[in-house]
């Protein structure tokens, strides 16, 4: 049975975090750049810009595309084949930890919600959802989920 490293999962993440808070897909891209092209408001067709130009300085600047950096959600479709054998919450914390604190994002993710309301100052912890597969790759997706009324 193979096994990924901890050090190689908590880099792959990290970099994923810095990516989905940076850089817009691509199909999503030329999504605006198809409705900016039907749009017939001129409002509408300069708001559409403003949006095509963010993504283009967000992504060059290595800045977040949106000030809300919500909450991280990561998704792993993990093989059968390969053994867990760390944390992998402890990991995903640590990886969006750092993602956040070496890049401007807002950490806004509270320990406890009910009562205290304590900021983390780390945007931990993400919300970590597991799949298996027989499949042989590991995959990861993670999607930056604003949070709005419930941040911090």
């Amino acid at each position: 049975m193979s096994e990924v490293k901890k050090e190689v999962l908590l880099e792959k993440i990290k970099e994923l975090v810095v990516k989905a808070n940076t850089t817009l897909r691509p199909d999503v891209l030329d999504a605006l750049k198809e409705a900016r092209a039907k749009e017939e408001n001129p409002n509408g067709k300069k708001a559409l810009t403003m949006l095509i130009e963010n993504a283009g300085i967000a992504k060059k600047e290595g800045i977040p595309i949106c000030q809300d950096t919500g909450y991280v959600d990561i998704y792993f479709i993990w093989p059968v084949s390969i053994a867990l054998r760390n944390d992998l919450q402890d990991i995903a914390d640590e990886a969006v930890k750092q993602a956040y604190s070496e890049k401007p994002f807002r950490k806004s993710i509270v320990a406890e919600p009910l009562f205290e309301r304590k900021n983390t100052n780390s945007n931990t912890p993400a919300n970590i959802n597991i799949f298996t597969t027989v499949e042989e790759k590991l995959q990861i997706r993670v999607v930056i989920k604003g949070a709005g009324s419930d941040n911090s």
